[in-house]
């Protein structure tokens, strides 16, 4: 019963540092630095001068952390050992890394080693020191190391469960995790392109940044199809309801609408309704109607986007020849999976590519025939 007492009075005295109130972590590290130093002791791989530096770190994570941290979901005593694993493993990798360059450099260890009985002569053992040449054994991985591991593998598992993969994407996700280069990926399973496996590998690790807090990391619950799906059937809400409002603006029904640019009543109530987006070349026929604001009304967010700009003035080039994506990746020969990423500002239109897309809509510039 103490014990729950003693954790509860840590959780409102961490709860009122992350108001700003700082000698609640001052009565926090009086409180709970002796522990700190005990599970920091308790690994056994640490002298005492680095059982000390290392106990400072965890204070210092905990300073840097706090802020993000969930005190009513998780509390401050699983905070405290997460940072406490972290600042032991960051200490611990560390040196793994200064032992590997020390080996790949060549260095060798200046040790001290009697030296053998000799049978002849009589003299008494001295140390000899010498240069011990031979590369010492990979030291095998303790407890603590097979715990934060084990922990990894486990989060990155349920982030894999959270993104809600196909098939093809979780199957080349893992084969890249265990070490595959994309030439092996696909020849593995078939895939005719490198560029497709590069394509799934991208947007799979872009999900997992965004479902795996980078401080925390805890795995969000909502998977970014999802989120995706929401984001999308909110600007179709709103792009429906400009529709809508310019329509009225024009004083045009839906049916004189239909019968005009010849688009079925059943489809134009749905954009109007926001369940659905007109396809190229029905939205250039609507702009052939209503006006060019149709173009802006039905542009895709591309907020996260890095060549934002650019993507939408292509998709806006497309739109206005009434060209479908798929029917501009067969005319121009480019790959369609690297058009979508031009248009969604995911990559820099090269100039190569820019000038065939060009040359393309100059040509293609002259209105669409009707669809039947």
């Amino acid at each position: 019963m103490t014990s729950i007492s003693h954790q509860e009075e840590s959780n409102l005295l961490f709860r009122a540092y992350q108001n700003g109130n700082l000698p609640a972590l001052e009565e926090l590290y009086r409180r709970w630095h002796e522990y700190v130093t005990w599970r920091v002791k308790e690994s056994k791989l640490f002298t005492h001068p680095d059982i000390e530096d290392i106990s400072a770190n965890v204070w210092v994570l905990v300073q840097q952390h706090a802020p993000k941290w969930d005190v009513d979901r998780s509390g401050w005593y699983p905070f405290l050992n997460y940072k406490i694993r972290l600042a032991i493993s960051s200490e611990q990798s560390l040196r793994d890394r200064r032992r590997k360059i020390l080996r790949d450099k060549c260095f060798v260890d200046f040790i001290e080693q009697p030296m053998c009985d000799s049978a002849d002569d009589g003299r008494s053992e001295e140390p000899n020191t010498h240069w011990n040449t031979t590369e010492p054994a990979d030291p095998q991985p303790s407890a603590l190391e097979t715990l934060i591991e084990s922990e990894k593998r486990e989060i990155l598992e349920k982030a894999i469960r959270v993104c809600q993969f196909s098939a093809i994407t979780e199957r080349i996700l893992r084969l890249r995790l265990k070490g595959m280069t994309l030439e092996n990926i696909k020849q593995t399973l078939g895939l005719k392109q490198r560029s497709c496996v590069k394509l799934h590998l991208q947007r799979a690790f872009e999900d997992l940044k965004e479902v795996i807090d980078p401080v925390t990391f805890e795995v969000s619950t909502v998977a970014p199809k999802v989120r995706r799906k929401r984001e999308k059937a909110e600007h179709l809400q709103r792009a429906g309801a400009a529709l809508k409002k310019y329509l009225k603006m024009k004083s045009l029904t839906p049916i004189e609408v239909s019968r005009q640019v010849n688009i079925n009543l059943y489809d134009l109530m749905g954009f109007i309704k926001g369940k659905s987006r007109p396809q190229a070349p029905r939205l250039h026929r609507l702009a052939s109607l209503l006006g060019d604001l149709i173009y802006d009304i039905y542009m895709p967010p591309l907020d996260k986007a890095q060549w934002q700009e650019q993507g939408q003035s292509l998709w806006r080039m497309r739109v206005q020849c009434g060209l479908p994506l798929k029917r501009v990746s067969k005319m121009t020969g480019l790959d369609y999976s690297l058009l979508t990423q031009y248009e969604t500002g995911e990559l820099k239109i090269t100039q190569k590519a820019k000038t065939i897309l060009s040359n393309l809509y100059t040509k293609m510039s002259r209105p669409v025939k009707a669809e039947n």
